[in-house]
């Protein structure tokens, strides 16, 4: 994630402690540091908003919790609204708002938005989408995209322009399947989504979304993984 000038690198330790790690830059890591206080079971979220890095947790057991950084970090406090979730948060800027989704207790997904004044209550995504795991969410042509891997080990996208509701879950084109949480970048002028799963071999297979879902085909990159991979553009 970058923030001022820097290139910031989060990671959970053992015990659930939060470490960071920031690349300046002329490119030298400082080293990682622990955040004293809190801990979470799975990868936080981070994103910039008003010039504001925002960090979003699953908190123990269940809450989501949210720290920010400006000079100094800020205690850390509930995002509003009671919500709750079993995997880790996604959060995103759209429509010069901030966007957080997760996924419910029932496997459902939820959004909360904090318009620059806060956050306000949560509100299921329509449709009836479910998922196991972590939604992955960007901002791509103007459109906030939410990912899904669906029950049925496909890849499922919902989608709003910010003027109107939600377009509805359908299939990413491609006949993709993953085993975890896909992850997603868009490139710098916003037009292009670089969507990344962990196949079913257990490879890591990459697809490009242009458009209005205008896809190529999958392709296998090298490696391997046992988990859902994580991607960003520095």
């Amino acid at each position: 994630m970058q923030f001022s000038g820097c290139l910031f690198l989060f990671t959970v330790g053992p015990g659930g402690k939060i470490f960071y790690n920031v690349m300046a830059a002329n490119g030298a890591w400082g080293g990682w540091t622990a955040i004293p206080d809190g801990e979470t079971h799975e990868t936080p979220a981070v994103v910039v908003f008003n010039n504001v890095l925002h960090m979003f947790v699953r908190g123990v057991p269940n809450q989501i919790y949210e720290k920010t950084l400006t000079q100094q970090w800020s205690p850390w406090h509930e995002v509003g609204g009671q919500g709750l979730t079993p995997s880790a948060p996604a959060a995103t800027v759209f429509n010069g708002q901030l966007h957080l989704i997760v996924r419910g207790m029932d496997d459902g997904l939820f959004s909360n938005v904090n318009t620059g004044s806060g956050f306000g209550t949560w509100a299921k995504l329509p449709g009836g989408g479910l998922t196991h795991n972590t939604p992955a969410v960007v901002n791509h042509n103007n459109r906030l995209r939410v990912f899904v891997r669906g029950n049925d080990n496909k890849i499922y996208v919902d989608s709003r322009d910010g003027y109107t509701d939600w377009s509805g879950w359908r299939e990413v084109p491609g006949g993709g399947l993953t085993s975890s949480a896909p992850a997603a970048t868009v490139t710098p002028a916003g037009d292009t989504v670089i969507l990344y799963v962990r196949g079913l071999d257990d490879a890591v297979w990459r697809l490009t979304i242009r458009g209005d879902l205008e896809t190529s085909t999958w392709v296998k990159t090298a490696g391997n993984t046992h988990h859902g991979p994580a991607v960003a553009l520095a």
